[in-house]
């Protein structure tokens, strides 16, 4: 009987030490970023309602993470037409061989395009997450299917932001 006992209570230790390994394998270390980093890629079409309307279409591939990323736009023929990189540090744009440096990501894309962008929310709209981005509202019905819309109307100028993935 007691023999038994201690067989029962190692093999307990001995589960319990697998699991904790295995979750200890899939849990990041300390420091480590908690998603891993994300790549999409495919069409984007942004219309900012401004004074003249200002009007955007490119082949798009996005990389990394909120907190630290990439953002590519190409023409059709798949010549780089800009390059957006950031970190908490700050963003750098690069067209051709010049590179601009601004404070965040915010600001680069109001520079960029007329209107500040919800880049980080964006990572969560592309993987069906519906997350709160002030002024804008996100249709994530097709997200399944590759196609995400999103709208701001608040603060002026409203902007449409169509997305429709490779």
């Amino acid at each position: 009987m007691q023999r038994r006992v201690c067989l029962s209570v190692a093999a307990l230790s001995l589960l319990n030490a697998c699991a904790f390994s295995r979750r200890s394998a899939l849990m990041p270390a300390p420091g480590q970023a908690e998603t891993p980093p994300q790549t999409w890629s495919g069409r984007l079409s942004l219309v900012v309602q401004s004074q003249p309307p200002q009007q955007m279409s490119a082949g798009f591939e996005l990389q990394g993470m909120p907190k630290n990323g990439q953002l590519h736009f190409f023409t059709p023929l798949g010549t780089n037409l800009a390059s957006l990189q950031w970190t908490t540090q700050g963003a750098q744009l690069l067209q051709g061989s010049q590179s601009q440096h601004f404070e965040s990501l915010n600001a680069l894309s109001e520079q960029l395009t007329g209107a500040s962008l919800p880049i980080a929310e964006l990572f969560d709209w592309l993987q069906g997450i519906h997350t709160q981005a002030l002024g804008w509202e996100a249709d994530l019905s097709q997200v399944s299917e590759g196609t995400l819309s999103a709208k701001r109307t608040n603060p002026m100028p409203a902007v449409l932001l169509r997305i429709k993935l490779d």
